[in-house]
């Protein structure tokens, strides 16, 4: 998509190549790569993109092939490059010096994120096509250029299925960006929702370190301005917060209220800056949600729950997927809250 996007805004496009992302940049390295080319695939029918078929064998030599090259020449070869590797073939030849590589991946940790495939202007950061249209709108405020360079697909495969399940965290901003959209979409298509709280990744045993944290919050930020959803006043319930609120999971389920209380919860945590880990904050958020307080109290201590996510856990690693929020309708799953603009795109197909 670069070329169409630099003939529509009028900026000099620097490439880097970088080494392999540290380990705990990614959070499950195991499922990582299947997962990001079924994600990609999804991607690129939803936008119309070249789709990659198969997972790269190696990509040391076209490292090597982009050396000394910028701007669009870069772009065209590594398109050229791309479709050999991505068609699962090998490219003959040696690969780029590791010091280089390293260097360029030292510099995108400097600048405050740690994943390829990244537009950085201005001391911000447009990861993957999805943020393509926060940093053109930025771009057009400044006057360096108009209009909007990826366009969703003009026809859809009407998704089958009524049951949508969703796995979401109390800790995850991006769960919390997603309900809105997701309470929106159950009553337009008349959905059966079921929510499967998990623990938040760190409690998880997942790495998630510093530079991550601080790149995912400003994202979340960002995103929440762009769709006027209400954020900033944050409370972090990582601990004991977490598992109050877990807790009161299976007794919200059986008032058949589980979605408004992880909605009241989230926001209170997201939003205003709600302790959930004292009594006062916590009583708040579960009255809004319309639970009784003194059976919410009542509960606190039962660790009934920890099965609850621990089954949740199992059935988000059956699906391919790890973190959330994530979706299944039918066949279909996804992970991330950018990726339910697709999911609303076919339920309204069918």
């Amino acid at each position: 998509m670069l070329p169409a996007f630099l003939e529509r805004y009028e900026v000099t496009l620097r490439c880097r190549t970088i080494a392999p992302p540290d380990s705990d940049a990614v959070s499950a390295p195991d499922i990582y790569r299947e997962w990001e080319l079924a994600d990609a695939r999804k991607l690129a029918a939803a936008y119309g993109l070249d789709a990659p078929t198969e997972l790269a064998l190696t990509a040391e030599v076209a490292h090597r092939a982009l050396e000394g090259l910028d701007g669009l020449e870069y772009v065209r070869a590594a398109r050229e490059l791309g479709a050999t590797l991505f068609a699962g073939e090998a490219l003959a030849g040696e690969g780029a010096d590791a010091r280089t590589l390293d260097a360029n991946l030292a510099l995108l940790h400097g600048r405050g994120h740690y994943l390829p495939g990244v537009l950085s202007y201005g001391g911000e950061h447009y990861w993957s096509v999805g943020r393509l249209p926060l940093l053109e709108a930025r771009l057009a405020e400044l006057g360096c250029g108009e209009g909007t360079t990826l366009s969703p697909a003009e026809s859809w495969e009407p998704l089958p299925g009524s049951q949508l399940q969703t796995w979401l965290s109390a800790r995850s901003p991006y769960s919390y960006l997603a309900l809105q959209r997701i309470e929106d979409l159950v009553e337009a298509h008349d959905l059966d929702l079921v929510v499967r709280p998990v623990l938040p990744m760190v409690m998880r045993g997942l790495p998630v370190p510093r530079r991550k944290r601080f790149a995912l919050l400003f994202d979340a930020a960002r995103e929440a301005r762009s769709k006027d959803i209400p954020f900033g006043r944050i409370c972090d319930p990582l601990g004991p917060g977490v598992e109050r609120v877990l807790a009161i999971c299976p007794l919200a389920e059986a008032d058949g209220k589980a979605f408004a209380w992880l909605k009241s919860a989230m926001t209170g945590i997201w939003a205003e800056g709600v302790e959930v880990a004292e009594d006062k904050g916590l009583q708040a958020v579960v009255e809004r949600a319309g639970l009784d307080w003194a059976a919410a109290r009542e509960v606190l201590d039962d660790p009934g729950w920890r099965d609850l996510v621990e089954d949740n856990r199992q059935l988000l690693l059956q699906e391919g997927l790890w973190g959330v929020p994530s979706f299944k309708l039918g066949e279909w799953t996804a992970w991330g809250q950018d990726r339910l603009w697709i999911l609303k795109n076919r339920l309204e197909a069918r």
